[in-house]
């Protein structure tokens, strides 16, 4: 979309008529309309226009103050001095925590830049500027929507790749140097980090397992990891037929960071509620769970126990539901099974 955008910005922008102008947008908007269409067709057949829009942006704009991140200002992380090994690792997390907010003063930077170069073209009207700042306002928006590492790559891209562009038409027409020097090390910073992060994989590179079934296709995980995701989704199978259902929980029915639908893939056996993210943590919709699943009668249910799935984040979905009916409803309705690390294989109790 933010790219579409810095297209038909630039195009747009060309010298001549307004009517010869705006020809090639309207072209060009025809085309990508018709495009992201046939992208998005087989979603809207399979769950109709309404769903479809829900799924593609309405749940996320009614769901933003659940998945949102404060922005990162004030480090609180620690910052040793010596060894030289330690300073180095703090020293990453730091950079690592104040990327976002060198991503931010990049932008401020390079539209600067941007306008000094548009006033440099005059009449000559440079398009490339004004179609990186749409893009770049576009990832930027991205990027507040959630601040972490996933949402700030587009952002970190756009930068790195007009940064020394626009640094370089600075340097070249003597406008203001400082900006040009600033423009330098906002780009090495960033570059740093990218390095950093390679480096730290490369020297401190995981000791991970193939896992052994066929749906993983070869991927790999820590050898704990591995060996308890195989164990588990035989135990499924075993317990399972392929024509029946599974159903994946994590610790708490009322406060769920993230799931593991990966159990689904792994052991081959259908999701009955056909839900496999999503706010999940509210009294009506544990109710409607409970109901889905007792329809169903998954004939196993697999609890995710990591830690992981109820870190609390700062947003609101962090709190606590307040309601725990799945899981009131897991315990009288199935019984331990088998664990294997983090997976614990539930199925149900005689006569249910």
């Amino acid at each position: 979309v933010y790219g579409g955008a810095a297209v038909a910005i630039a195009l747009a922008l060309r010298s001549g008529p307004l009517a010869v102008r705006a020809r090639p947008v309207a072209v060009f908007a025809a085309l990508a309309a018709a495009f992201a269409l046939l992208a998005y067709l087989p979603l809207l057949i399979a769950v109709g226009p309404l769903d479809g829009y829900a799924a593609i942006l309405g749940d996320s704009l009614g769901e933003r103050d659940y998945w949102t991140l404060p922005f990162p200002l004030s480090y609180h992380g620690p910052l040793s001095l010596w060894p030289p090994g330690e300073l180095a690792g703090d020293a990453k997390d730091l950079l690592d925590f104040y990327v976002p907010l060198l991503l931010v003063i990049g932008l401020a930077v390079a539209a600067l830049a941007a306008m000094l170069d548009h006033r440099r073209a005059g009449d000559g009207l440079s398009l490339a500027p004004w179609a990186f700042l749409a893009l770049a306002c576009g990832c930027l928006t991205y990027l507040l929507s959630r601040v972490d590492e996933f949402h700030g790559a587009p952002l970190l891209v756009a930068l790195v790749v007009a940064l020394p562009v626009l640094a370089q038409r600075l340097r070249r027409h003597g406008h203001l140097p400082a900006l040009a020097i600033a423009s330098v090390a906002l780009l090495a910073l960033l570059v740093a980090n990218g390095v950093a992060n390679r480096g730290s994989g490369l020297l401190s590179r995981p000791e991970l397992a193939t896992i052994d079934l066929p749906a993983a296709d070869g991927t790999k995980a820590p050898p704990g990891e591995a060996s308890a995701l195989e164990q588990m989704a035989r135990e499924v199978q075993r317990v399972a037929e392929p024509s029946q259902p599974i159903y994946t929980i994590t610790l708490r029915s009322d406060l769920v960071r993230v799931n593991q639908p990966l159990v689904y893939v792994l052991a081959d056996r259908d999701n009955p509620t056909g839900i496999d993210y999503g706010l999940q943590t509210g009294a009506g919709d544990q109710r409607r769970l409970v109901g889905r699943l007792r329809s169903a009668r998954p004939a196993a249910i697999v609890r995710w126990l990591d830690p992981a799935s109820v870190v609390r984040e700062p947003n609101l979905r962090g709190e606590p539901s307040g309601s725990r009916l799945l899981d009131e409803w897991v315990a009288g309705a199935y019984r331990a099974e088998a664990r294997y690390g983090n997976y614990e294989v539930l199925v149900p109790r005689s006569g249910e």
